[in-house]
């Protein structure tokens, strides 16, 4: 929902044009990649070691690693596009408008 730019929102903006959740949301994802992925090796590895079989639900557990660094690498790409940016940096694209939220996130 967008409005028009009151003098508040644009001295807030001026204020933060610096601020950038960028840098921060990649680092983020990038930590939460490894972390699962080394949960998932992890599993395989004790089942490896205990010599049991591979069972469905440690498939599963790989089809979730793999949808879970596609939703991260969604979320890397998005920061190098704008995600995480104040919304003065925006102001361009929006026209004069104010977006609903003082910052871009993915949710």
């Amino acid at each position: 929902m967008a409005s028009t730019l009151t003098p508040e929102d644009i001295l807030y903006q001026q204020a933060s044009i610096h601020d950038d959740k960028g840098p921060m949301i990649i680092a983020v994802s990038i930590l939460l990649i490894t972390i699962t992925t080394v949960t998932v090796v992890l599993r395989f590895v004790a089942r490896f070691v205990k010599k049991l079989a591979v069972k469905w639900d440690d498939w599963l557990s790989i089809a979730g690693l793999i949808m879970v660094i596609l939703m991260y690498v969604e979320n890397i790409v998005c920061a190098s596009c704008l995600l995480g940016m104040i919304t003065s940096a925006l102001t361009s694209f929006a026209s004069g408008t104010l977006w609903h939220r003082k910052t871009l996130t993915g949710y």
